[in-house]
């Protein structure tokens, strides 16, 4: 199969075809990362954790897909990985998170809208942990990093 070359013209088009991408379940590889606010996605290199931060953003963009509609699904979504990009830059910007103290990593966190980016750095690498609805009982926080 001939790969197939997209150059989106502004990062809401890639936002767009990517997100549509992946629901199709279309494996993509990209030369070019999107731009974010305060830095370039080659500077950028905090990581998600693969699933549970995932998940949890997942499930707030189609919260509010079907709620606010798209475009205040993506908005969220956009602004909470623009806070998180601060990480690259200085990783201990967050205060530590005393819910989750007794981990073996320093975990910290951001706070974003009504979520918090709950993290914790290595000395190359961010790692998002979850991303937590702070309108919900924070013990629930707790549960659902120690699972």
């Amino acid at each position: 199969m001939e790969p197939i070359i997209i150059s989106p013209k502004n990062e809401q088009e890639y936002s767009f075809i990517m997100e549509l991408l992946g629901k199709l379940k279309i494996k993509t590889t990209t030369q070019r990362e999107p731009r974010l606010r305060r830095m370039t996605m080659d500077e950028y290199n905090a990581m998600i954790d693969e699933g549970l931060a995932d998940l949890q953003m997942q499930k707030i963009f189609d919260y509010y897909k079907e709620k606010a509609g798209l475009r205040s699904a993506r908005k969220i979504i956009k602004n909470i990985y623009a806070h998180s990009s601060i990480l690259a830059q200085n990783p201990k910007a967050g205060p530590c998170e005393e819910l989750l103290k007794d981990k073996s990593e320093a975990t910290r966190y951001l706070v974003e809208g009504n979520y918090k980016i709950v993290y914790y750095a290595t000395e190359k690498t961010v790692y998002i942990v979850t991303v937590f609805d702070c309108r919900r009982n924070p013990s629930g926080m707790r549960g659902e990093v120690l699972k």
